[in-house]
């Protein structure tokens, strides 16, 4: 019945994981298996057999929930792009309160801690943020402009997919940041996305050329989760732990910018854009904001 119920958490945190803006990590969090999950992920090497008991059914779940809303969110931004993405949008914008009281904290607490200059600290900040915003944005632009659905699959290109994997997982179990956001920003999202919906049907047509051709996305992705589980997210906590102030201002340089990559993205100004999409764009935004919103009050 544990499994059961482990898998089913599972599936919920899968659905959050590829869902922009929404953290995998904070529904672990919310569902009570974040700790159980840590504690297995930190513990593998002395307890193997039991932390491969814990994590089985939560990462089964998981890899259930990716697979079976990569066929979702693809049908949406193809069929109803603008609501879809605004939906996108106040998920990640109801997140942005929580992110900056963190950030406003952590400078209480380093400003207590630090006898350097506050103004100092904060005009440090600022660049960060601001790095963060236009560099984003910038990537956002250039990555739009030779964008398609493939790549020429070459090393580099596994490599960035490796990259991806480690960024999006590191991301992911850290609660109040979205790795799938991350890939989205990094322009990799709706390729890596696509890529596990076309797997899943070269496989029930048993296409054994196309399947190759995805392994050479998803296997470099998913040896990146992986390493990116044990290796990147320590760092990640660790500057969380040890540099607060700067981190959250990077993250929110990040997220700040991610509508406009999200726009950029999604070609959904191609023909015309009715009204009642519009209409329902705006009001999924607001929704949406104000779930974010609870999320982050319920995390904080």
């Amino acid at each position: 019945m544990n499994f059961v119920i482990d898998f089913i958490k599972g599936c919920v945190i899968g659905i959050a994981n590829i869902v922009p803006g929404v953290s995998g990590g904070t529904l672990a969090l919310m569902l009570g298996v974040y700790n159980k999950m840590l504690g297995a992920i930190s513990g593998i090497l002395k307890q193997f057999k039991k932390s491969v008991k814990v994590l089985l059914p939560i990462l089964l779940g998981c890899a259930f929930g990716i697979i079976a809303f990569s066929f979702i969110i693809t049908y949406l931004i193809g069929n109803h792009p603008f609501p879809t993405s605004m939906s996108f949008i106040g998920l990640i914008f109801g997140g942005l309160p929580m992110l900056f009281l963190c950030f406003k904290k952590a400078e209480k607490e380093t400003a207590e801690k630090k006898k350097s200059s506050r103004g100092a600290r904060m005009v440090l900040n600022i660049l960060l943020f601001l790095f963060f915003l236009v560099g984003s944005i910038l990537l956002s632009i250039s990555k739009t402009a030779d964008e398609g659905t493939t790549h020429d699959i070459t090393f580099l290109t596994m490599f960035i997919f490796f990259l991806m994997g480690m960024v999006a997982s590191a991301a992911m179990i850290i609660p109040g940041i979205s790795g799938s956001l991350i890939m989205m920003i990094l322009g990799y999202y709706f390729e890596i996305v696509g890529a596990v919906k076309d797997f899943v049907h070269a496989l029930k047509d048993f296409d054994v050329d196309k399947m190759f051709s995805l392994f050479k996305i998803l296997i470099p992705f998913g040896i990146g989760v992986v390493l990116g589980i044990f290796l990147v997210a320590k760092i990640i906590k660790w500057l969380l732990e040890k540099h607060p102030a700067p981190t959250y201002a990077s993250i929110l340089g990040l997220i700040v910018a991610s509508p406009v990559s999200i726009f950029l993205k999604v070609e959904f100004f191609e023909g015309s854009l009715g009204v009642v999409p519009i209409i329902i764009g705006c009001v999924l935004f607001v929704v949406f904001f104000v779930v974010s919103l609870k999320f982050s009050k319920a995390e904080e």
